[in-house]
């Protein structure tokens, strides 16, 4: 168990159907949802994949689609024998209260030194009266990478960091209930 000086992050928003809103709680590396309004009863949690606490960055309640509930965006850090990911993940209530991460993307690729890195900022725009965002992530930079030395074994489980020298220089997402789209 985890006592009260373990929550590094506590935060109040509108996160499932109801319009109750809801307390979210980053303890240690668990992210953990507080309401009446919940599908399971009064509490739901989510081990988020990370070794250790520290391995999660943060964590940002928002209204990405302008429905008047946040979703839970959380950057973490994943870690393997032959390096680490970074990624920024979005996690939901989708239309059934059903908890999902239905996006990813990596932000950071790291091995023996050598670090990859993408930007990642939140657009505001405005959806019928009510104010949304897209993400976006740009501005790929290395330290050590090159296209000759860059060898990356694209995961299934997230949209791939963007590359310097690669085409495509930004990604945008934007969401709309349980569905997005790259724009």
């Amino acid at each position: 168990g985890y006592a009260p000086r373990h929550i590094r992050s506590r935060q109040s928003a509108n996160v499932v159907g109801d319009k109750r809103v809801e307390q979210v709680l980053l303890v240690g590396r668990t992210l953990g949802v507080l309401g009446d309004g919940l599908p399971s009863g009064r509490y739901f949690y989510l081990d988020l994949p990370v070794a250790r606490p520290g391995d999660v960055r943060w964590l940002k309640l928002m209204d990405l689609d302008g429905d008047r509930r946040a979703e839970m965006i959380v950057r973490y850090v994943e870690r393997a024998a032959n390096g680490r990911r970074e990624l920024v993940a979005i996690y939901r209530f989708d239309s059934s209260d059903q908890p999902t991460r239905p996006f990813a993307h990596e932000v950071v690729k790291a091995q023996a030194g050598r670090v990859l890195e993408n930007r990642v900022t939140f657009k505001p725009r405005r959806i019928k009266r009510r104010r949304g965002y897209d993400l976006v992530f740009d501005q790929p930079t290395t330290r050590g990478f090159t296209a000759e030395n860059y060898r990356d074994q694209q995961a299934s489980d997230a949209y791939p960091a963007l590359v310097p020298w690669g085409e495509v220089k930004q990604r945008a997402f934007r969401f709309d209930g349980d569905e997005f789209s790259e724009l």
